[in-house]
């Protein structure tokens, strides 16, 4: 992937079984977060805050979706055309990406969500961006999203002690680092496009 080409399939709607994700823009990013992150068990989860962040923080948080290294989705139902939550991707120089998301509506909690758009994103990475490793930091306490990476056949590659603080706990936070490279990545690939995780159009 050169720099000054991007991942051009990124800027086209990605298709997994159940779901449609659509690209969007900043403000469209900034809009979903803000609704999500009122509420306080998901913003418990990603940003350890007692207070939702105002539009302000979020404004200056997230940065535009430029088609090379940042890239912001929709997550929507695709039978009902509803949008359920949200994506983002964001992309290093070395060839390694990394996730956020927010699951929004609570009804899809605990329905695989997460897992079916991952896999759908990282052959899009590896196919299309030739994306070298995925990698993710999640917080020790997060036991969803631990499970989630670990269903993927990510492994755990570190921990970033004290962090963060969760001000919900009133306590320094650790990380946990996960990552999926190298020829696991490559097999796990081939095995989910061959299930179908990313639909043709």
């Amino acid at each position: 992937m050169s720099k000054r080409q991007g991942i051009p399939r990124f800027r086209q709607p990605i298709l997994t079984p159940r779901f449609e994700l659509q690209p969007i823009g900043r403000w469209m990013a900034i809009r979903l977060q803000h609704t999500y992150l009122r509420d306080a068990e998901i913003r418990s989860l990603l940003t350890m805050g007692h207070k939702p962040p105002g539009w302000l923080k979020l404004l200056r948080g997230t940065r535009r979706a430029n088609g090379k290294t940042r890239f912001y989705h929709a997550i929507v139902d695709r039978s009902t055309g509803a949008t359920i939550g949200y994506h983002a991707v964001f992309v290093t120089a070395w060839k390694t990406a990394t996730f956020l998301v927010i699951v929004g509506d609570k009804a899809w909690w605990g329905k695989g969500v997460v897992p079916e758009i991952r896999k759908a994103l990282i052959i899009a990475l590896v196919r299309h961006g030739g994306m070298a490793q995925i990698s993710s930091r999640v917080q020790s306490h997060n036991y969803s999203s631990m499970l989630n990476y670990a269903k993927l056949g990510f492994e755990k590659t570190g921990m970033l002690h004290m962090s963060g603080y969760d001000e919900v706990r009133g306590k320094p936070a650790d990380y946990l680092v996960f990552s999926l490279r190298g020829q696991k990545m490559l097999d796990a690939v081939e095995k989910w496009e061959a299930e179908g995780a990313l639909v043709s159009e």
